[in-house]
């Protein structure tokens, strides 16, 4: 139970963050990595696989975006998904998946599933590429693919 609270808190105060990786008046090529979610069900649970950090700075939230929207709604939600605009450069991505759930309560006796692992690769200019990942049975993995479903360098696994 305080893991899951641990892992609320620290999405709660990574959605607060302003870090923009782009910086300003940047007219260059940029790279684009959409978080994901997959498993949706409706006034329960969704499983997110998000960016929380780049270059150990945190970053905008599926989880706050999520939340802010339907704050007060109770089990009410539809997934949000950020997206983040990137350099085409060596980057480190911190990547969670996660079961998101509308309220705190909903969360408090669920089993751990939760996988994270930080990837260091160079995204290719104007390319586009998506945080994938499993959640549940024996273990849960996460990783970032291309548009073509590629993985991009591995996938961090975590055993249940």
């Amino acid at each position: 139970m305080r893991f899951v609270l641990s892992i609320l808190a620290s999405l709660f105060l990574v959605g607060c963050a302003t870090y923009n990786p782009i910086p300003d008046g940047y007219t260059g090529p940029i790279s684009t990595v959409r978080e994901t979610s997959s498993n949706f069900i409706a006034g329960t649970r969704a499983h997110y696989f998000s960016i929380i950090k780049i270059d150990d700075k945190s970053v905008s939230s599926s989880f706050v975006e999520t939340r802010t929207k339907y704050l007060g709604q109770r089990t009410h939600f539809s997934p949000i998904m950020v997206e983040h605009k990137v350099l085409p450069k060596n980057q480190k991505f911190l990547l969670l998946g996660y079961v998101f759930y509308p309220t705190d309560a909903q969360g408090l006796f669920d089993k751990n599933v939760n996988v994270k692992g930080v990837l260091e690769f160079a995204p290719k200019e104007s390319a586009l590429y998506f945080v994938r990942g499993k959640l549940g049975g024996k273990e849960s993995s996460i990783w970032i693919e291309d548009v073509a479903g590629n993985v991009v360098k591995q996938k961090f696994t975590k055993n249940h």
